[in-house]
């Protein structure tokens, strides 16, 4: 099976939570020390939270990869390297994995590299993402057909095999990761 992880942020959101007045205590709980390096202070807020999105891509895939439900720790999954558009993560069993990133003044999107999945939403996203708008019927259709493991990891039953899904959501706004050939049969 191949693996997917996601997320997405509204840049608003993650701007009303104080980040700021909580900045060294999220920057201990969630970065080592050579990610804050990494950080550019005159964005601090904008590159902690692109800095989470990546960590939070890189949780949900490795639950695919390991079948369970780690405990939460952020600085078991560690940047080793980033630039605009990728970034590359260290997982907690030291797999070096591949990492893609999209943002504008509203958003940020990241998502683990592969070109077999496609990222979906109800929503309308900028061209720059690569998040496509699916219809009504074909929504509910894929929706409906989601089901979740013991531990909670998102899949779909399809061809006599499971095949993971990442879902991502930030307030009224869903984006699922389906494989291609589970998209092209609906």
């Amino acid at each position: 099976m191949n693996n997917i992880g996601t997320d997405l942020l509204f840049l608003d959101e993650v701007k009303k939570k104080n980040f700021d007045q909580r900045k060294s205590r999220y920057l201990s709980k969630t970065l080592v020390s050579s990610e804050v390096k990494l950080l550019d202070q005159n964005h601090l807020n904008f590159n902690f939270w692109l800095l989470w999105s990546l960590k939070e891509s890189a949780y949900k895939y490795y639950m695919q990869l390991s079948g369970e439900l780690p405990k939460l720790n952020p600085k078991a999954y560690q940047l080793m390297n980033w630039n605009s558009t990728s970034a590359s993560m260290k997982l907690p069993n030291q797999e070096l994995i591949e990492l893609e990133i999209w943002n504008d003044q509203n958003f940020i999107f990241t998502s683990t590299f592969s070109k077999e999945f496609i990222h979906l939403s109800k929503h309308s996203f900028s061209s720059k993402f690569p998040i496509r708008k699916a219809n009504d019927s074909k929504w509910k259709a894929l929706k409906n057909r989601i089901q979740k493991t013991d531990v909670n990891i998102p899949y779909i039953q399809a061809f006599e095999k499971k095949h993971w899904v990442s879902k991502t959501h930030e307030d009224k706004c869903e984006v699922l990761s389906v494989p291609l050939e589970i998209w092209h049969a609906f």
